[in-house]
């Protein structure tokens, strides 16, 4: 009897503990979720914006490096891109992603995500078709629909060649590289969407993406995850369905702060790092070289003429201190000027190289951390058009 007393009185003891335990962590749980609201809601001034499209628009933006925009004008301007940001990249079959539609008043883009241009004039006859392709620079952020490159390239051939319906298009993508623009060029053939005239703007995501060893685009490794896991039980996935527990959430910002966390998954290895340094540019050169081989071989089954032009960027041979913040705070990675001196070197009649474009140059031309203002848009336009010429006036005057 005394047994069974000394048992109810253990249990009642152990019952009433985890009762008042689990009412413990319900009440922290619910002063956590409180506390995790206020910081969600009052953190971001604008909640249809994406935090980390806002928080590279606060650290790179320049508006000072504007040449034809007003400030009030930059400031709706770049609220819309970081609208259009926040939207996100879309799933384009073969080629992986691409760009929103997006409609405003100074950035708008179609059904597919392609960069509205200039108007052409309206001219009788069959219009001479230019298409630009490119990553985000041909794409054009950072600055409105009438100052991209392909934009500019539409004003100078219409003032110079007058009597002559021209149309250009701009098919730039952000982070697309040479290899993303060889499978879009073919989408575009195979949908009967011919140009006579098809010029690729590269040098950056290239140098960028290839410089790793491996010729894939830039969210390669979220979608293979994503089609991994996908239907499937693991303990990754586990984590992810508990993370929005308050407790289970602070945990993770803790360890995030002690740099307990690894959220790559990856650790640093700097044998990997030293062979990218050593063998990386190499490999950029001959994959570019190997894609424009590619390009030229389907640009000649099709009638089609086609351009190279190796873009500038501010990681070579251009005054860093031009820069707001310059996106590198340390030096400079061996990858960039090791690629951009072997292309300098490269020749061909096709190929116009413009990676010095900025040696001299002692003026602002990034409104953010790659991204060229109007006035250099219009210089790079300018150039590409003079190394055009020939090639227009043999279609113009034939």
């Amino acid at each position: 009897m005394k047994k069974e007393k000394k048992f109810i009185k253990i249990y009642k003891s152990l019952s009433l503990l985890t009762f008042n335990s689990f009412l413990l962590i319900l009440l922290l749980n619910l002063i956590l979720a409180g506390i995790f609201w206020m910081i969600d809601t009052l953190s971001t001034d604008t909640p249809n914006v994406d935090q980390r499209v806002l928080s590279h628009r606060e650290k790179y933006s320049d508006v000072d490096a504007y040449t034809h925009m007003a400030p009030d004008e930059v400031s709706r301007f770049l609220d819309e891109q970081d609208a259009m940001g926040s939207i996100g990249f879309q799933h384009e079959p073969w080629i992986q992603f691409r760009n929103p539609e997006f409609h405003g008043i100074y950035l708008n883009t179609d059904v597919r995500g392609f960069r509205k241009t200039k108007v052409p004039e309206s001219l009788e006859g069959a219009p001479i078709k230019i298409y630009v392709f490119g990553g985000s620079t041909a794409f054009g952020y950072g600055v409105a629909d009438d100052y991209t490159i392909p934009s500019f390239i539409q004003t100078k051939l219409e003032q110079q060649y007058p009597d002559s319906s021209i149309v250009v298009k701009n098919y730039g993508q952000g982070f697309y590289y040479s290899t993303q623009e060889m499978l879009l060029l073919i989408s575009l053939i195979k949908e009967n969407s011919v140009p006579h005239i098809a010029i690729f703007i590269d040098g950056a995501n290239d140098t960028h993406q290839l410089h790793f060893m491996h010729d894939q685009p830039n969210f390669t490794g979220i979608v293979k995850n994503l089609w991994n896991t996908r239907g499937s039980v693991s303990y990754s996935s586990t984590e992810k369905e508990y993370s929005w527990i308050p407790m289970i959430r602070l945990a993770k910002v803790i360890s995030q702060k002690l740099g307990l966390a690894n959220p790559s998954g990856k650790t640093r290895d700097p044998t990997s790092e030293a062979m990218m340094d050593a063998n990386g540019p190499a490999y950029v050169v001959d994959r570019y070289k190997s894609n424009l081989r590619i390009i030229r071989s389907l640009c000649r089954e099709y009638g089609i003429e086609c351009y190279f032009v190796w873009q500038p960027m501010p990681f070579y041979k251009y005054d860093r201190s031009l820069h707001r913040t310059f996106p590198y705070e340390g030096p400079i990675p061996k990858h960039w000027s090791a690629t951009y001196k072997t292309m300098k070197f490269y020749s061909s009649p096709d190929f116009l190289y413009l990676g010095e474009f900025l040696a001299n140059v002692r003026e602002k031309v990034f409104v953010d951390d790659v991204h060229y203002n109007e006035k250099f848009n219009s210089r790079i336009a300018a150039a590409i058009c003079k190394f055009l010429k020939p090639e227009l006036e043999g279609i113009i005057f034939r």
